[in-house]
């Protein structure tokens, strides 16, 4: 496991350093312990964050808020930065093609699944998506930090995927003929 509690950030950061790194694992067993450590490192955030309201709340003074707020926009710029190293390991492509000849047939069926058994697609696509556009996210993370604010993965992705609205379409000017067909 690489995070117990979540509470020594520098061993945190070592353990991302030291893993999910493609030359020394292979690829499905390393992006299946980055996603370990994205999970474990989310509950650790929600922690540190369930942590500042109270300081909030109790007044516990401001030096000891930004401490805390300190420490949380790292831990959080951390599982960023294994998101995007996890969705890397991802984009590879791993199929290989099964060489049992099927039962009865004779033809070979399909391939290997090419995603580890915790990650499933949609993970995978947020965890590449992430990856695609990483340039993005760390001018959103370096904007998050500026304001003060805790840079989250999962807002940062829901920013990238947001769609703009599209110009409104010109009409033409003047008169012109329109036939409508309506269906019954």
């Amino acid at each position: 496991m690489w995070i117990t509690t979540g509470s020594n950030l520098e061993e945190l950061v070592v353990s991302l350093n030291r893993h999910p790194s493609p030359s020394d694992t292979p690829g499905s067993v390393a992006a299946e312990e980055g996603h370990k450590f994205i999970l474990i490192a989310n509950e650790a955030i929600q922690a540190r964050l369930a942590a500042l309201r109270a300081i909030e709340k109790a007044e516990g003074g401001e030096e000891r808020y930004l401490e805390h707020l300190a420490e949380t926009q790292k831990l959080s710029t951390v599982t960023i930065e294994a998101v995007i190293r996890t969705g890397e390991l991802l984009a590879e492509p791993r199929k290989v093609p099964i060489r049992e000849p099927s039962v009865g047939s004779g033809s070979f069926r399909g391939s290997e699944p090419s995603l580890p058994p915790t990650i499933d697609k949609k993970r995978s696509y947020m965890y590449q998506t992430l990856k695609k556009h990483e340039d993005k996210v760390r001018e959103l993370v370096e904007e998050a930090l500026k304001g003060e604010g805790i840079p989250m993965w999962r807002a940062i992705l829901a920013k990238l995927l947001k769609k703009t609205p599209k110009d409104p379409v010109d009409l033409p000017d003047g008169v012109f003929d329109v036939i409508v067909v309506d269906p019954p």
